[in-house]
């Protein structure tokens, strides 16, 4: 690509009245086209943006639209035209020309094996593990350039012992990949364990297995690969902390929305790697909860599903509540005082823009995935963040429409 250049925010915006120190990102990097050559600086949202330019010099950006958790906040792609593909030629001397690349050179890197470890000073560690032990890493180290990264290959050693799940057999399913203190990543499968993995000295050693905490059944609830759980997720804090919440009945297996009686919510913590001890910080009965959501009369008592914990707040879990009609609310529980917190709606993408075109509904609809917790927002100037009003308008407009929803139906 060219040389970048900041995007300035429009004339007369307002600077933000709070910096958020972590943000609920929307699982997918949502798409806006504008005419013409290039990404006009009036049409942004005064996020903190950048412009760019492609190889066939296209002007393109990327934005983000910052919103205090529960809501979510979004990324933004801004391409001046969509993307086509079509046939020049039907020659088929010059079809010669567009064969494809050797397929069998390509490693296979599916987004839910992949993690990310960063140490600072621009040293990062991009590693896969595949559910048959094999590692793939890439080691970016302090003053390294670009074209002196390459990936590693190898064979990791597998941990032994008659209570580990058999990695070979493909019984694993990884549910997420967080970062580990300064040396590890963490893949963790809600229903079979954690596996601890150095990824910057030499990995001679068989990684770090620790089962989950006693009681917990190991029947997966949902078994959609790539589908996060409804009912259960491993978090980490900023403070390196592993943290599982489970959505459960009273013989430790998870509940789904399609049928369940009773339920208890249950945060435990990793509070010894060497010892793999679980701590069981927090729970809360199902009659305590739903005395929580009667604080505010528009939530609908259903089943609360993908929690995920505060990354500042570690006694605070936020949770998805399926109203149905196209009405994901987003709720914190303090778990600790057992209250609800803030509440907010998840905001279509369709509901941002003047029109949505009919062939792009298909990649706007919302498939009630959970979201990403982030730190994003520390790497920002505080000055450059300037989309909280925006954020605030759009969910004031939405909780505006959910009561007209909610008076028609009653």
């Amino acid at each position: 690509m060219a040389a970048r250049r900041r995007l300035h925010p429009p004339p007369g915006a307002e600077l933000s009245r709070s910096h958020p120190r972590w943000v609920m990102l929307d699982r997918f990097v949502h798409y806006k086209a504008y005419a013409g050559e290039a990404v006009a600086e009036e049409v942004m949202d005064g996020t903190q943006s950048a412009i760019s330019s492609t190889c066939t010099n296209i002007s393109i950006a990327v934005s983000l639209r910052v919103a205090e958790p529960p809501a979510v906040s979004r990324l933004y792609l801004h391409w001046p035209e969509r993307f086509m593909t079509a046939s020049l030629s039907q020659n088929p001397d010059v079809d010669l020309y567009f064969h494809p690349y050797r397929l069998q050179q390509l490693r296979s890197m599916w987004r839910d094996d992949i993690g990310l470890l960063c140490r600072g000073k621009g040293e990062f560690v991009v590693a896969q593990l595949t559910f048959g032990g094999q590692l793939c890493v890439l080691h970016h180290k302090p003053g390294e350039e670009q074209g002196d990264m390459n990936w590693s290959v190898e064979n990791m050693p597998l941990p032994d012992g008659d209570d580990i799940p058999n990695l070979l057999c493909g019984s694993w399913q990884t549910d997420a990949v967080v970062p580990y203190g300064d040396c590890y990543l963490c893949w963790a499968d809600c229903y079979l364990g954690l596996l601890f993995v150095g990824v910057i000295d030499k990995r001679t050693k068989p990684p770090c297995y620790v089962p989950l905490p006693d009681g917990l059944d190991s029947n997966r609830l949902c078994i959609d690969p790539g589908y996060p759980d409804p009912a259960r997720r491993v978090c980490v804090s900023e403070s390196s902390m592993i943290n599982l919440i489970c959505v459960g009945d009273h013989a430790g297996c998870s509940v789904c929305a399609s049928s369940y009686s009773a339920f208890t919510i249950t945060v435990w913590t990793l509070t010894n790697l060497r010892e793999k001890k679980w701590m069981k910080c927090f729970t809360m009965e199902d009659s305590k909860f739903w005395a929580a959501l009667d604080f505010d009369k528009r939530l609908p008592h259903v089943l609360p599903e993908f929690p995920t914990i505060s990354l500042v707040k570690p006694d605070v879990v936020y949770f998805r509540l399926n109203g149905g009609n196209k009405l994901f609310w987003l709720i914190e529980i303090d778990m600790k005082k057992e209250v609800l917190g803030s509440t907010s709606l998840y905001i279509f993408e369709e509901e941002e823009e003047e029109k949505c075109s009919i062939d792009m509904a298909h990649w706007r609809s919302f498939p009630g995935y959970s979201f990403v917790p982030s730190p994003f927002t520390r790497y920002l100037d505080q000055h450059a963040i300037r989309s909280l009003e925006l954020s605030e308008k759009l969910q004031n407009i939405r909780l505006e429409q959910a009561k007209e929803k909610i008076f028609v139906e009653e």
